[in-house]
């Protein structure tokens, strides 16, 4: 196959000449296309998009243009304006007619056939399904233009449509025929080379308008694509025009003067969007300062070998990255420390857009795979989870081992183990020790072994970097986590109990609302008491999370009550005052002791627990001085509630040994 040397562009000739070779092996799907082809997983449209925005990067481009095509259309009150083509442009290396066509054909791409395109660093590529599957999943015509010199002038042309069944029996071969000019319009970055994807007919396409897919867009793909766009100056920008002659440029008359501005128009660069926070020249939500958090530790290599199937040796490895927030982004931008109950960094925008950045990133060949939030902890994913970040980052020679999907959303493997432990494999519980089980999986299967190193690495991190967040957050708020939890757990397991045996509680009433609902009390109400947000996040996650019926924490009253006690859907927080004396001995002891750890000597720690336990006792004293110094008849019923307190209390302690035997 000759191309013309002077522009290395083929001529219409040429194209004609091509031996195509028998027909039907250019058939779209080896078997006819089922509808249920068009079913491929993906999460939303902007994972669809993403495939072809993989594509262009592969191809070189620096210039990614996701244009949308509207018309103004419906009927009453819903008629609005909705996009009716998706056009994804790029200025990428283009493609001749041969690899055109194969780029339709089902699990016929560039790496099947061997073909290189674009750098080395940016090959994402590997199963071949990429463009046909994505476009087919939200369209029911995919039209490709293509131009490797001349401009879209000078493209090449070739399509398939549900609505004409011969398409997918045989993809028609391209033939010469220049980009319409109805696209030309929409872009700046037509250039000697690139491609132009259009989505038609888009029946499955998520968003019905350019705002919508903007908004729902721009934070995934945004954090797809954070390396190539920092890096490696890759733009990519979502457009949107009118669908009618002269295809003027959307825009919406925010402020209402009539006059079109800049910042009106649907027409928007995607911003990078790094969930470590490390990253300066992403956008973090208007941080208190740039970037928002800072590197946890080194980063971590975990190599492996193994022989695949063919017998040979194979080496890949995996880099782990973790970040924690800054205390100045955890105060936020009103935090003044002079002020009681303040620090509402999790209650700011940049708070806000971390929250929506929960979980593990899950990056192949420097592209985010997926966020996955199974590594958090919590219903719903507590949210004193996000002053957190990790990264998960490896090559495609990974992809069998870590189970990567071929719609390239998810690494199967470690979505599995995300909740599991070593002792899962112990499936006869003949008692192995957890390096017996790994000794086991190593042989046995590989693959499950090498994600269960993989999570036991992220999780020792991530436990670490909890208790860092909670020694160190505003007044240490949450630094009796730890010690409560136990407490807690046992309280509320005692609580289950009497409610079994018909003990009613008026906290009760809440049982039957949803976790939603839940969160959303809880919130606004500790909010409306003054408590930091990190206070907050930690109740809420007890309570929703934990599914805690009794949680402690602190708070300073107006009162000289030792502790009070709330009722929050269908759970009772007691708070500890923190301005009482009983408090400040009781708890400070315990908390130096908590804070020092080993750093204390044995005489050290046992002199802290006689004074908490002192402290105790002068508590219980100045109880029996109350009743002493009651009325007769007062002091009759103080006794009696003494008594049954002390059975509730006895109840409680049941499963409580303390660490005592």
């Amino acid at each position: 196959m000759e191309e013309n040397e002077e522009n290395n562009e083929m001529t219409d000739e040429e194209i004609g000449n091509i031996d195509w070779g028998e027909d039907e092996k250019w058939s779209f799907y080896s078997s006819g296309l089922p509808e249920s082809a068009r079913d491929s997983g993906y999460k939303n449209a902007a994972y669809a998009l993403g495939e072809l925005v993989d594509n262009s990067i592969q191809a070189g481009a620096d210039d990614v243009e996701i244009i949308m095509l509207e018309r103004f259309g419906g009927s009453g009150k819903r008629r609005n304006w909705n996009v009716q083509e998706i056009g994804i442009l790029d200025n990428g290396c283009g493609m001749d007619p041969m690899l055109q066509r194969l780029s339709i054909k089902y699990q016929s791409g560039s790496t099947q056939m061997g073909i290189d395109r674009g750098s080395e660093d940016k090959q994402m590529g590997k199963f071949g399904v990429g463009l046909p599957q994505a476009s087919i999943s939200q369209a029911r015509r995919l039209e490709v233009y293509t131009w490797t010199s001349g401009g879209p002038a000078n493209a090449t042309f070739t399509y398939i449509d549900f609505d004409e069944p011969e398409t997918f029996s045989r993809v028609p071969r391209p033939i010469r025929e220049a980009v319409p000019d109805k696209w030309i319009g929409c872009s700046d970055s037509w250039e000697d080379s690139g491609t132009l994807i259009i989505w038609a007919k888009p029946d499955k396409f998520s968003w019905t308008t350019s705002k919508a897919v903007h908004r729902n867009s721009e934070f995934v793909i945004g954090r797809m694509y954070r390396n190539h766009i920092s890096e490696n100056g890759v733009s990519i920008r979502i457009a949107a025009f009118e669908n009618d002659p002269p295809y003027n440029v959307r825009w919406t008359d925010r402020d209402g003067d009539k006059i079109k501005s800049r910042e009106e128009e649907h027409d928007w660069d995607i911003r990078a969007n790094d969930p470590l926070y490390l990253d300066p020249d992403a956008f973090s939500g208007n941080a208190p300062e740039n970037p928002a958090f800072e590197q946890f530790g080194e980063d971590e290599q975990l190599d492996f070998e193994w022989k695949d199937r063919e017998g040979k040796i194979r080496k890949e490895s995996v880099t782990l990255r973790f970040s924690i927030a800054k205390n100045i982004t955890r105060a936020g931008k009103t935090y003044d420390p002079k002020v009681h109950n303040q620090g509402m960094g999790g209650n700011e925008e940049h708070g806000k857009h971390m929250k929506r950045n929960l979980g593990l990133s899950i990056v192949r060949e420097r592209r985010e795979l997926e966020l996955d939030d199974g590594y958090c902890v919590g219903a719903g994913n507590a949210p004193w989870e996000r002053w957190w970040g990790a990264e998960v980052n490896f090559g495609r020679g990974m992809d069998e081992l870590l189970g990567v999907t071929n719609n390239k959303q998810h690494a199967q493997g470690l979505n599995d183990v995300s909740k599991k432990e070593w002792k899962d494999w112990d499936f006869d519980e003949e008692g192995l020790t957890t390096r017996q089980i790994k000794e086991d999986l190593e042989i046995e299967d590989f693959p499950t072994f090498v994600c269960l190193c993989i999570k036991e690495r992220i999780e020792k991190n991530l436990k670490i970097m909890r208790k860092q967040i909670v020694a160190t957050s505003i007044k240490k708020k949450s630094s009796r986590v730890t010690r409560h939890e136990g407490a807690e757990h046992l309280a509320s397991e005692a609580t289950k109990r009497r409610q079994k045996d018909g003990n009613q509680g008026q906290s009760d009433e809440y049982e039957g609302m949803s976790m939603e609902e839940k969160s959303e009390a809880i919130r606004r109400d500790l909010s409306k008491k003054g408590l930091d947000e990190d206070v907050i996040d930690l109740l809420e996650g007890k309570i929703i999370g934990s599914g805690y019926k009794v949680v402690f924490s602190e708070r300073e009253m107006d009162s000289e009550a030792f502790f009070s006690v709330e009722q929050q859907v269908g759970s009772l927080i007691i708070y500890f005052n923190e301005g009482h004396g009983a408090y400040k001995h009781l708890f400070a002891a315990l908390d130096s002791a908590e804070l020092q750890g080993d750093d204390l000597s044995k005489d050290q720690v046992q002199q802290r627990a006689v004074h908490a336990a002192s402290a105790v006792k002068l508590i219980l004293a100045a109880w029996a001085r109350y009743e002493d110094e009651s009325s007769p008849e007062e002091r009759k019923r103080l006794q009696k509630f003494r008594r049954e307190w002390g059975s509730v209390a006895d109840e409680f302690m049941d499963d409580y040994s303390g660490g005592y035997t």
